[in-house]
This record gives structure tokens, sequence and C-alpha cells, in this order.
């Protein structure tokens, strides 16, 4: 995963919230390049929106048998609090949801950033380096 955290909570975004980060995302020149249709500008938008609004409602209890590794960007604090302190989501909460390994690496770039032209190598290395290692462990349990 990049730089995402589970979430424990529920948070309700501010209204006009998710429209503002959608117009902020679409505004980059990274993105504007890919993005550039007023048509694909509001599907975009909309499918911001609509994850927004999935995480505000909704928090993650359940866990898996896979490993889990997290990829941070630079300055992503693990958690997040509300006003009153109470935990909304973490990056090292991911180590509850497996019954298996969980590994957190430091990517290249902010979160915004990360798959952007002068970050996308390291990050890709990074995630080659996981693939490579799963596949294999793969190799070394089928051969057993």
């Amino acid at each position: 995963m990049l730089d995402s955290s589970r979430f424990l909570n529920r948070l309700q975004f501010p209204e006009g919230e998710a429209r503002r980060l959608a117009s902020s995302f679409l505004a980059d020149k990274h993105v504007m390049q890919y993005v550039s249709s007023p048509v694909l500008r509001d599907k975009a938008t909309r499918v911001i929106q609509k994850y927004y609004s999935f995480f505000s409602m909704n928090e993650d209890f359940g866990s898996v048998e896979a490993n889990i590794h997290v990829i941070t960007s630079q300055g992503s604090p693990d958690a997040h609090y509300d006003e009153t302190g109470r935990i909304i989501c973490s990056q090292s909460a991911w180590r509850d949801a497996t019954r298996g390994a969980f590994r957190i690496q430091q990517g290249c770039g902010h979160h915004n950033t990360m798959l952007h032209p002068q970050h996308i190598d390291g990050n890709a290395r990074l995630l080659r380096d996981i693939m490579a290692r799963v596949y294999t462990a793969d190799l070394a349990t089928s051969a057993s």
C-alpha cells in the first residue's frame, strides 16, 4: 500500500472538503495533462467525493492472512486524531489487520507526489523489491 492508513473510527469530513481536495488534485500540472477534458474532470471529482463518503462511513476491523507492506510518504504522520484526541486512522494499525508479516518502509515524495515523475522510480523500486521477496518466498514454499 502506498501511504495508506487503516481507519479505526469514522471521520465526518467538513461540507465541501472532498470537492476542495478534488479541485486541488486536479489542478496539479502532472494530473492536468491526463484529466484535461471537462467530462473526465467531472468524473474524477465524483469518484473522489465517493471515496471520501465511503471513508466517512466505515471503520476497518477485518484481518487477512496475507503479509501487509506499507510504503509511507515523506513527512507522513503515523496517525491522525480528531479534535477530541480520538484516533481516526493509523498506518501502523495495519499490523493488527494481518496474521502474516507487517512491514512499513519510507517511500519517496510527499503523499500527493509519490507517483509524480521525480519520485516514481524510487517508489517503483520499493514495490519491485516487495514483489520479488513475495515471489521468492512463494517459490521456497512451493519447493518444500
